[in-house]
């Protein structure tokens, strides 16, 4: 339309494309197949009110190939629909045929049906919980997450997923910071990775990881919050957090621990600046970092006052991973100390026990690139099983034994016995 003044004519649009997109949400999905932008918690569509109140249940979409128009009309595809269990929308997750919306009590289908619905919601289950926006993969015709005290998947229907470590992730868990788990695929080797803050932490400092072909677990510790899929690269991206903290007492240019407010999750060793010095430590008890080498890197020891920001020295802290057999996050390539451990084993119920006085190790050193490659297999005994490893009676055989098996090594002999014994490949 145009309006007329004295002096001119001014073009006057009437349309509400663009002033009723939304500007807040929870989170965002792009439809991979339909071309749609959706927002997972919204404000809704009124055309007499552009500030409504924000609805975390709402999910609305923009018109089909056009994220810049949101008002619903006949001749568009945009809309909203409002999910009716749970408090708030966390999350969604893109599979080949249809979109998982989660709130933080239920899993949503979302599947496109065109005009004039547009969008299907179907409620998959409920009384369901996941652990944070970044907790759930799609990888295998199957949709994998993390929630509050268990893990999930998705093939068609939810059901839990079996976890031989579920005690051990969900007993270490630091649920305060439980909004920082993230995972991610490692799709070489078939497994489903999540980080998650340890309970001595306030960052992710512990791994599980699920290899969807053989149904097994694994665990261990390291420090990562971001996580890019190879999908893009040859090779998984993920990112190291790097925590920083104040000293809670000032410090001259000799002293050789550093009390800080807070060093929960400093690694055990490692460099720190503070200031325009390098300090190396060798160790942490409680929040004092002990063992420190002042000045180091060509740098000058110095006084510094309280509360002066300490920060962690990591030089990569973005890495690619799969690649080489080093770990270099310290700018340093170091080996990486790695092992497989088994659980316990014994050839009766109580009544029998193992005697192991020989091995035959089955060991391939392929792709090995020294020139005389080992392995160590360690034997762990115990008689009861409240007993710790290596002990048990008086029996002066019963011990940890450690077991060197070279390149070419046909036999090795030990004697060792117990009612249950665990194997450990280092």
């Amino acid at each position: 339309s145009a309006a007329t003044t004295a002096s001119a004519t001014v073009a006057v649009t009437a349309s509400y494309s663009g002033l009723q997109a939304p500007d807040e949400t929870m989170a965002i999905n792009l439809s991979p197949v339909s071309d749609f932008l959706i927002c997972l918690g919204s404000k809704p569509y009124n055309p007499l009110d552009f500030n409504t109140t924000f609805d975390p249940l709402l999910v609305r979409w923009s018109d089909q190939e056009n994220p810049y128009e949101w008002v619903p009309e006949i001749t568009n595809q945009s809309g909203e629909q409002r999910l009716s269990n749970g408090s708030f929308i966390v999350t969604s997750t893109s599979t080949r045929q249809e979109i998982l919306v989660f709130t933080d009590t239920a899993v949503y289908s979302m599947q496109y049906v065109g005009p004039p619905f547009v969008w299907s919601f179907n409620l998959m289950d409920q009384d369901v919980s996941i652990a944070s926006q970044n907790a759930v993969v799609a990888v295998n015709n199957a949709v994998y997450w993390m929630g509050e005290d268990k893990f999930f998947m998705y093939d068609g229907r939810v059901q839990t997923l079996p976890c031989s470590l579920r005690q051990h992730v969900f007993s270490n868990l630091n649920r305060s910071q439980i909004s920082q788990v993230i995972s991610g695929i490692n799709e070489p080797y078939s497994e489903v990775w999540w980080f998650y803050p340890g309970t001595d932490s306030q960052v992710n400092s512990l791994y599980v990881a699920f290899n969807y072909q053989d149904g097994t677990w694994h665990y261990g510790s390291l420090n990562r919050t971001a996580y890019v899929q190879q999908t893009l690269r040859t090779y998984p991206m993920l990112a190291k957090g790097v925590q920083t903290s104040y000293l809670s007492s000032a410090i001259n240019s000799t002293d050789t621990t550093l009390t800080l407010l807070n060093a929960a999750s400093y690694s055990n060793t490692g460099t720190v600046v503070i200031g325009n010095e390098e300090i190396a430590y060798t160790g942490v008890s409680g929040n004092s970092l002990t063992g420190c080498i002042r000045g180091v890197n060509n740098t000058v020891a110095a006084s510094h006052d309280i509360y002066s920001v300490v920060a962690m020295k990591a030089p990569n802290q973005v890495m690619f991973h799969e690649l080489g057999w080093d770990n270099v996050e310290t700018g340093v390539a170091e080996p990486i100390t790695a092992f497989i451990e088994t659980s316990d084993f014994d050839i009766g119920d109580g009544d029998r026990f193992s005697f192991v006085s020989r091995i035959i190790p089955d060991v391939k050193f392929l792709g090995s690139s020294n020139n005389s490659p080992s392995v160590t297999l360690t034997l762990y005994p115990h008689n009861y099983p409240g007993a710790p490893y290596g002990t048990g009676d008086a029996d002066p055989v019963t011990a940890t034994v450690l077991l060197p098996v070279e390149r070419y090594t046909e036999q090795v002999y030990t004697r060792i016995r117990g009612r249950q014994l665990a194997l450990r490949v280092t």
